[in-house]
């Protein structure tokens, strides 16, 4: 069977070209495109295509296999769809906050109302680690616990860049 027999016109074609792209130039094409499923769903696929040869090395024909990506598509959309929430959320939050890496106190993120309080810029914030803010680092050190995941510091008392203090 062909292309047109198999898949709607404006499909085939696609299908077709590529399929003559692959005989032109044998080793293998991946690509990905639509198909229409048995329910008349739109599909998301990707293609594999290669030429096989006969027993005596000549061309016979395509061999090809797609493989349905629809799923996994729609979790990359709801993935980045919940980070640009969260990233709007955490940006537009008018309290101070700062995540860090737990093992290492590196600072992963700052929200905008942080950068604000503390005078440093998103890339000058993020090569801190917490101890970097504290007026009194080994102090803090001894006094920070992790429960549940989350790390509870005490009352501490934080400087700006500008070396002015505030308590955090």
């Amino acid at each position: 069977k062909t292309p047109y027999d198999l898949w709607p016109a404006e499909l085939a074609d696609i299908y077709y070209r590529t399929d003559m792209e692959v005989l032109d130039h044998p080793g293998g094409q991946s690509y990905e495109s639509k198909v229409i499923d048995g329910k008349g769903e739109t599909r998301d696929v990707v293609f594999r295509k290669d030429v096989f040869h006969n027993e005596n090395g000549s061309v016979g024909g395509i061999i090809g296999a797609f493989f349905d990506v629809t799923e996994r598509i729609r979790a990359e959309k709801a993935l980045q769809e919940n980070e640009e929430r969260y990233r709007m959320l955490f940006d537009a939050e008018s309290d101070a906050i700062i995540l860090i890496d737990r093992e290492t106190l590196k600072l992963l993120d700052a929200n905008q109302a942080a950068l604000d309080l503390y005078g440093y810029s998103r890339e000058e914030m993020l090569v801190l680690h917490a101890v970097d803010l504290s007026c009194e680092p080994e102090a803090t050190l001894e006094q920070v616990r992790v429960v549940d995941q989350f790390m509870h510091v005490p009352l501490r008392r934080h400087h700006k860049k500008d070396g002015s203090v505030f308590p955090a």
